[in-house]
């Protein structure tokens, strides 16, 4: 009985996995991710040129056009998301993946051309009166994005101009986030010794090995 209970008390206490095979096979190679990061390339350009081209005064009319943008444009970051979380769980359990590493610069552009859209967005946001604002965001299909456009609305308010904004995102690209690529590569690098159960690893101190 103690012998039994002892073994499921190890199960318990075993480290979690992942399978990560399970969401995009091949891991960095991933034909599949690879295509899923095309696609999201593709409606990041679609949706830049479908801005332009939509009306930028609010009412009854196009309000329609306004939602079904917005709904869009909420699909497309959760793909990013999904693919700076997949790449994260890469590196994650592999520092050395060089391949994964270069996908997060290709990410980080991404997140970067989202944002722009997010300026633009803002600026359109700020621009219409609080009547038709209000009509937008009462739509049932952005009930749940409801809060989160009308504090991107109140936020534009105190931000720079949208030109600005943009070439910061742009910026941010090259400084910021390759700053902390650049971090996470050098400390990734590094090995210490682990001792455990009498046994000596050579862990990355930053990043889980476990896995």
């Amino acid at each position: 009985m103690e012998s039994r209970y002892s073994t499921e008390k190890e199960k318990t206490l075993k480290a979690p996995t992942w399978d990560l095979e399970s969401i995009f096979p091949g891991g960095s190679n991933s034909s599949k991710y690879t295509s899923f990061r095309e696609s999201i390339r593709n409606d990041m350009k679609r949706s830049v040129v479908k801005f332009s081209h939509l009306p930028q005064k609010l009412n009854d009319s196009n309000r329609p056009k306004w939602i079904d943008y917005i709904v869009k444009l909420q699909e497309l970051m959760a793909r990013i998301v999904e693919a700076d979380d997949f790449v994260h769980c890469l590196v994650s359990q592999n520092v050395a993946d060089e391949k994964a590493i270069q996908i997060y610069g290709e990410i980080d552009i991404f997140r970067s051309e989202f944002q722009k859209l997010l300026v633009s967005l803002e600026a359109f946001a700020k621009k219409q009166s609080n009547k038709e604002w209000g009509k937008l965001v009462a739509s049932k299909r952005l009930g749940d994005a409801a809060f989160f456009l009308n504090e991107l609305r109140e936020i534009a308010k105190i931000k720079m101009a949208p030109e600005f904004e943009s070439f910061a995102a742009d910026l941010a690209v090259n400084g910021y986030h390759a700053w902390n690529r650049l971090y996470d590569k050098i400390y990734g690098d590094m090995r210490i010794d682990f001792h455990e159960n009498g046994e000596t690893k050579k862990l990355s101190p930053m990043l889980p090995q476990w896995l």
